[in-house]
Parts: C-alpha cells; structure tokens; sequence
C-alpha cells in the first residue's frame, strides 16, 4: 500500500515537472539525427508502449538514456556517443510495481 502510495505520487510529481519531454525528447534525436539508437528506441517503443519514466545522462558526445516500465518489471538502457561503437543497449529486470 505504501509501495503504490510512494509510486503515485512520483508519477504525479514528474508529471508535472515536465514529465512531458519523453516522446517530444524521442522526436528531438529522431530529427536532429545525433543518435545512433534510434531504431532501437523506436522498436522499443513500437513494442512495449511509451516508457513510465526515461532517465538521461548527457556529457559532450556521450549519451545515455534509460527507459523506465515499472508496471511491467524493466528497463533499457541505450548507450552511444563518441567513445561507443554504435548503440549499446542493456536490459534491467525487477519486480514489476503496480
């Protein structure tokens, strides 16, 4: 119960903090062309729905985002940048959180 009270509230506080950016941030790399995991993010996306959360880390050239499905019990991560050869992609599996 606290469990889901917590993840409710989250939820409510990314949204409107902007949660907003996570299909307008795809688009974003989509156009602009800068990533080289785009197909893998949009083939995750066409399959599994919009992701609950997405994380980003950013440095220069390096990028690294994480797509969150709590309801479903994973994340992916897509890694590339100057110092990746490609698109590295790692899977995270958990107990989903309702």
């Amino acid at each position: 119960m606290m469990r889901s009270l917590i993840l409710i509230l989250i939820t409510i506080s990314l949204f409107i903090t902007g949660c907003e950016g996570g299909d307008s941030s795809i688009a974003h790399y989509e156009e602009g062309g800068s990533s080289n995991c785009n197909k893998e993010i949009n083939l995750l996306i066409d399959r599994g729905g919009s992701p609950e959360e997405i994380n980003k880390y950013e440095s220069g050239d390096y990028h690294s985002h994480s797509y969150w499905y709590w309801s479903k019990g994973f994340s992916r991560t897509f890694t590339w940048g100057d110092v990746i050869e490609g698109c590295e992609v790692s899977d995270y599996s958990f107990t989903p959180i309702d």
